[in-house]
């Protein structure tokens, strides 16, 4: 299955302390998230990953191993918890 998705990754601010923002523009693999990039360039970031609303149930059960992989999981979704 290619490809998973289409991401923006938006940054806010200056380093240190600058804000991250990520969302899905498209695609069957939707993550979204947020975070900080810290002093000493420490990334903290947390979000989830998790098949997109409406997804083939094939293409959903394919992203199902991918998912386990990204984080901690919560049902159908994985909690992205990255950092310190």
């Amino acid at each position: 299955m290619s490809p998973f998705g289409h991401y923006r990754l938006q940054t806010n601010g200056v380093f240190p302390g600058t804000q991250l923002n990520l969302v899905t523009v498209s695609g069957p693999l939707e993550l979204t998230g947020s975070g900080t990039i810290a002093e000493g360039g420490r990334l903290r970031f947390q979000g989830v990953a998790r098949a997109a609303p409406g997804v083939d149930p094939a293409i959903k059960t394919q992203l199902t191993g991918l998912i386990s992989l990204l984080g901690r999981r919560d049902g159908e979704s994985a909690i992205l918890n990255f950092g310190s």
